[in-house]
Order: structure tokens, then sequence, then C-alpha cells
């Protein structure tokens, strides 16, 4: 923004997840093993509005205007969890 470059900026951490994933991710690294969960489809939700199968954002303009990238979204996970005090030793 300082750069003065116009339009949307997508600031994600890299690395694709699902909601599935991250709540394994979670469970795995706040040591809750013996939480269990199933992965349900979208599709069995009966929500009202359509949901793209893939709503992805790309960091592209980060990359474009040279501004690097963020960690990897399981690192900023662990970090928050390690502030939280929620993180498997």
């Amino acid at each position: 923004m300082e750069r003065g470059g116009p339009g949307i900026y997508h600031v994600t951490n890299r690395g694709y997840w699902c909601w599935f994933g991250s709540a394994e991710e979670i469970i795995q690294q706040a040591g809750l093993s013996q939480v269990k969960i199933s992965p349900v489809p979208t599709s069995a939700l009966g929500r009202r509005a359509l949901r793209p199968r893939n709503s992805w954002l790309a960091n592209s303009r980060l990359e474009t205007e040279g501004l690097g990238h963020l960690r990897r979204w399981q690192d900023a996970l662990r970090r928050y969890l390690l502030r939280e005090g929620r993180a498997k030793t």
C-alpha cells in the first residue's frame, strides 16, 4: 500500500487448506489426538448459498509487487497455539 499499487491484494499464509484439513492440523498440533473427526461434504450441509468447489486466494499481487510471501499456514497456526499456550509440547 505504501508503494501505491492500486487494486486488490489477497494476503494469506502460504499453502492450500480445506476445513477438514485445518481441523486435523489443529487437533494434531494441539495434542488432541483423542478428538475424532470425520469429513462432511459441503453438499450435505443444506446451505442455501452455493459455494465454489475451490475458493483458494492467490497471493499473486504480493509476488508481482516484490513483497514476498507470508509463512506457511501450518507454521502460523503453530505460532498462534504456542502464544495461547495450547500447542502440544
